[in-house]
């Protein structure tokens, strides 16, 4: 017995899916199919009997409109017969072709009735009679005889009709009344039905869903978690699976499995070659600048040796000269080849932080301002209040990205031209610093290859220096920057270059607004700290200094330059140095491996402040000596808690010396 049920189960576990559902919900089906037959045959029963009484009302009242259309006549010729001959004619031509239209319409609709059909004769025949005598009395020439014997035909005639009519009506109300109790009786069969058909189906389904689910509700669970250890990356089990479709969903999963750990391993080898590649291609562009900068060193030093040599002829002199400005072009063009190279590859150090634009602004027209007096540029600035926003920008970025925009204003501008830069606010996201020349202009079939790498458009036919790589580079740098840049030109009557930056909330604005500088400062203590900052931003040496004057006993030092900030460092053997990691000079990281090769400044904690928050970043610069790590924002709270650490060791140090101790 087991062995036959085992059989049967096995038997029954090979079936198609559909064979199954086809065999559980057989009962339930032929439920349905039963008992939708027998309302539809009770539907179509009550249809018939809703048309019908529908048939009947609609004949009882074309009666009731016929016999209404009789009486309007017989009040006609009655009129007509006391109007002492008035005119008639047009209201006898309507009645006739009224009664007309309405006996064709009463005889189609009781065409089916023969009772009626044949009343319907009558009244056909009658109104006949009645139509004569109306052309009679509309003929008459005035009371008299002929008259009267008219009207007492046509209301001879009118009275037959009016009588078959009430035959007619009387028939049909009684068919009605009939058809009605029909309906209701077939309305109750249809309730019955449909109630009877809903629970013998949901028994059916029922049963038939038990049967179903039953040994396969397992096994789509079982399927269910092979796909979730599918996507997991998971290896799935190799197991014996049935013939049907489940089990061969289940064989193909398991397929898949292997196809995918397959391909994941071909994916892992395509992204180890993609960075061997990528870093072949760093190694290359590296070599390749050390490679060009060797020759380049000495092409260029023996040239300005000759040139302040002296002695040489005024031919020789040009001829250096022509050395050292394609030497330092071809030094500029290796330069901002590597920069977009690097960015490209992610790898392009950034330092995105709140930036003052008017300061970026003002230090870049400084930078400009002897090149454009030579050419007899005229220089404007509108340092409007939206020039007095922050901006999330890279400072020294920022200031390549408008120190190229301004130069190339100045270069090709028209002799005594203008250059004017300003801001503008499109929106409470986006502050725009717009560069405006009055040089030639650049047609708009032009204007888009302006920022392609080594695309100079004319210029290049002109002795105006540059690379074509400046505005390529820009565009790359305001990208990164989460920004954008773009021209409007028109020739003739100059350009504008504009670049978006979006806008930053000012540093010592936002530590206000937070509150968190509300707090009580520490516990008074005898000793003073000397702390050195050594930072470029403008912006974030004004929030050190409005931190720090919550601590008397701290003085802040600062230094806009990393080879500044070593000097400082060691003249004034700070407690404690705040060192930002990208500075114009020099990188942050080579101030702080100086730092800790000389022995006068060795011992100086250094707190790294960058925003760069990269775990990598971080482990690698306390590797190299820093002491600690803040990343931008600054959390100023635990700046002024290792502000108070120091304090107090500086305190315990200086309590521990003995008096007159060295």
């Amino acid at each position: 017995m087991k062995t036959l049920v085992r059989g049967l189960a096995r038997y029954w576990g090979d079936l198609p899916v559909r064979t199954k559902g086809l065999i559980v919900i057989a009962l339930p089906l032929l439920a349905f199919v039963a008992s939708t037959l027998l309302i539809l045959g009770t539907r179509k029963m009550q249809a018939d009997a809703t048309a019908w009484v529908r048939h009947s009302q609609e004949v009882r009242l074309e009666i009731r409109d016929f016999r209404e259309l009789i009486l309007g006549a017989e009040d006609y010729a009655r009129g007509y017969g006391l109007s002492d001959g008035q005119d008639w004619s047009t209201t006898s031509q309507q009645t006739r072709k009224t009664l007309l239209s309405k006996a064709a319409n009463l005889t189609a609709l009781v065409k089916d009735n023969p009772e009626q059909t044949e009343r319907m004769n009558r009244v056909t025949s009658l109104l006949s009679d009645q139509l004569t005598a109306l052309d009679g009395i509309r003929q008459a020439q005035g009371p008299g005889a002929s008259m009267q014997q008219f009207l007492t035909s046509e209301k001879k005639a009118g009275d037959g009709i009016r009588r078959q009519l009430g035959a007619m009506q009387e028939t049909e109300q009684q068919l009605l009344d009939k058809r009605r109790i029909q309906l209701v009786r077939f309305g109750v069969i249809v309730l019955y039905g449909l109630y009877g058909s809903l629970g013998i189906g949901c028994f059916a389904s029922i049963l038939g869903i038990m049967l179903f689910t039953k040994g396969i509700s397992s096994r789509v669970q079982a399927l269910e978690q092979n796909a979730y250890r599918l996507r997991d990356g998971l290896a799935l089990p190799d197991e014996d699976h049935s013939n049907d479709e489940i089990g061969r969903v289940a064989r193909v999963l398991f397929q898949s499995s292997a196809l995918i750990a397959e391909k994941n391993a071909r994916l892992q080898e395509a992204k180890e070659q993609s960075e061997r590649a990528d870093r072949a291609k760093s190694e290359f562009l590296s070599r390749m600048s050390h490679e060009l900068r060797t020759p380049l060193n000495s092409i260029l030093g023996f040239a300005q040796v000759l040139q302040m040599g002296g002695g040489l002829p005024t031919r020789a002199l040009d001829c250096v000269q022509h050395i050292l400005k394609g030497g330092r072009h071809l030094l500029r063009l290796i330069d901002e080849v590597l920069d977009i190279a690097r960015i490209e590859s992610g790898r392009l150090p950034l330092s995105v932080e709140p930036v003052l634009v008017s300061d970026a602004v003002s230090q870049t027209l400084e930078m400009v301002r002897p090149i454009a007096e030579s050419r007899g540029i005229q220089l404007a600035s509108d340092m409007s209040r939206h020039c007095q926003q922050h901006v999330m920008a890279d400072r020294q970025r920022l200031h390549q990205v408008l120190l190229n925009l301004l130069s190339n204003a100045i270069k090709y501008n028209q002799t005594n031209g203008s250059v004017r830069i300003s801001c503008q606010a499109d929106n409470k996201n986006a502050v725009r610093i717009k560069v405006e020349d009055t040089g030639h202009g650049i047609a708009t079939e032009d204007q888009a290859r302006l920022f392609a790498p080594f695309e100079r458009l004319a210029a290049a036919q002109t002795d105006v220096e540059g690379t074509g790589l400046g505005l390529a580079l820009s565009k790359h740098l305001i990208q990164a920057m989460g920004g954008g840049i773009g021209l409007l030109s028109q020739v003739g009557k100059g350009s504008t270059f504009w670049i978006e930056l979006p806008v930053a909330e000012a540093p010592v604005e936002r530590v206000r607004r937070q509150e968190v500088l509300t707090a009580q400062p520490a516990d008074p203590v005898p000793q003073s700290l000397k702390v050195l900052y050594i930072e470029d931003n403008v912006a974030n040496v004004q929030l050190i200094e409005h931190v720090l004057s919550f601590r008397s006993q701290v003085k802040l030092l600062t230094a806009m330059q990393g080879r500044l900030g070593l000097e400082f460092a060691i003249e004034n053997r700070p407690d404690l140095i705040l060192l930002d990691l990208h500075l114009p000079d020099i990188r942050g990281d080579v101030v702080l491996r100086e730092l800790q090769a000389d022995s006068r400044t060795r011992g100086i904690p250094t707190i790294m402040i960058s925003a760069d928050a990269t775990p990598g970043e971080i482990r690698r610069l306390r590797d190299a000596g820093a002491t600690d790590y803040l990343t931008k924002p600054l959390d100023v709270e635990k700046l002024l808690h290792i502000l108070d650490e120091h304090l107090r060791r500086t305190s315990e140090s200086f309590d521990q010396v003995p008096v007159g101790g060295s």
